[in-house]
């Protein structure tokens, strides 16, 4: 994944997977699931690399998520995150995140 993106559906046309989806959030997500179903089922589950109706229809989700996530970070960056550090104690981790 280059750069931390929710990524998007891209245009309707073509047949392999559109640029704006490809190496995104939604991506990960997409081929996270490809895997689980596969490792569950032994079976493949869908194809990775079309933009089929049927592909779009599930990425519609991913993004949407992606989306929610990206933007759920962006707004709160300022907040920080509560990581702890080797020694366990608490430290404040700034993530700075682009919601485009």
């Amino acid at each position: 994944m280059t750069g931390f993106r929710p990524g998007g559906m891209g245009d309707k046309g073509g047949t392999d997977t559109p640029a704006a989806f490809a190496g995104s959030l939604a991506a990960t997500i997409e081929h996270k699931l490809h895997d689980l179903v596969r490792t569950e089922t032994g079976k493949e589950p869908f194809a990775l690399d079309d933009n089929s109706p049927d592909a779009r229809a599930r990425r519609a989700l991913f993004v949407a998520i992606s989306q929610a996530v990206v933007e759920l970070l962006h707004d709160h960056a300022s907040d920080g995150l509560l990581a702890w550090d080797s020694a366990h104690h608490p430290c404040t981790v700034n993530i700075r995140v682009d919601a485009s």
